[in-house]
């Protein structure tokens, strides 16, 4: 087992996020979860995949596209060494393989939405009270894994990605790697939003067997 990447930043006028990196090999039972609708039946979610294939198609030109814009607009959230190191490696980077959804990891997401969802999206944690992140995966059967967790009171398709991709103040730019490792080619991906205003995202990653 391995495990990297746990960060949390409760700072509110900012999105916080957390990523945890692991792979292993094992199998569950999933229950289902009320509220939150599986990728094909979700337009925010759609969208947010829309705009990581787009990157993952051509990472320079969504770069250009995208993000030089962005980081003007918004430049007092983000430092230098993160936007020197997020341009080479998307102007270094050669096509990337599509995700394409898997319901596995979209069940996984949901299980893991329905446990966050009993905090109000205040708490972000890969765990499941006693169950680990480890145990969560080697349950499932799933040989690979990756997920980030992202959660924001402004929601926006294109800026969930845009700051995944940034990974301001993740030293080990563990989300970032994620959205752009072309070992990982599956995906599960929810979101909810709470009474209060705010939205979580959980994002699975998995690798083709």
């Amino acid at each position: 087992m391995k495990i990297s990447d746990v960060i949390l930043n409760r700072n509110m006028k900012n999105p916080f996020f957390i990523c945890l990196l692991w792979a292993i090999g094992c199998n569950i039972v999933f229950s289902s979860a009320r509220n939150q609708r599986p990728i094909s039946d979700n337009r925010f979610n759609k969208k947010i995949l829309e705009y990581i294939n787009e990157m993952r198609r051509d990472p320079k030109s969504f770069y250009d596209k995208y993000l030089e814009d962005y980081i003007r607009q918004k430049k007092s959230r983000f430092t230098d060494k993160y936007i020197r190191s997020l341009k080479k490696t998307m102007y270094e980077s050669p096509s990337l393989p599509l995700f394409e959804t898997n319901s596995q990891l979209e069940k996984t997401a949901l299980l893991q939405m329905n446990y966050l969802a009993r905090y109000g999206g205040n708490k972000l944690t890969h765990e499941q009270g006693s169950i680990s992140f480890a145990d969560r995966m080697k349950n499932a059967g799933l040989h690979c894994l990756a997920e980030n967790l992202y959660a924001t009171d402004n929601p926006d398709a294109l800026e969930v990605v845009l700051d995944l991709l940034i990974d301001q103040n993740v030293p080990s730019l563990g989300h970032r790697h994620n959205l752009m490792n072309p070992v990982y080619t599956r995906i599960g991906l929810v979101n909810k939003t709470f009474p209060e205003g705010r939205t979580l995202v959980v994002m699975d990653f998995g690798c083709k067997k």
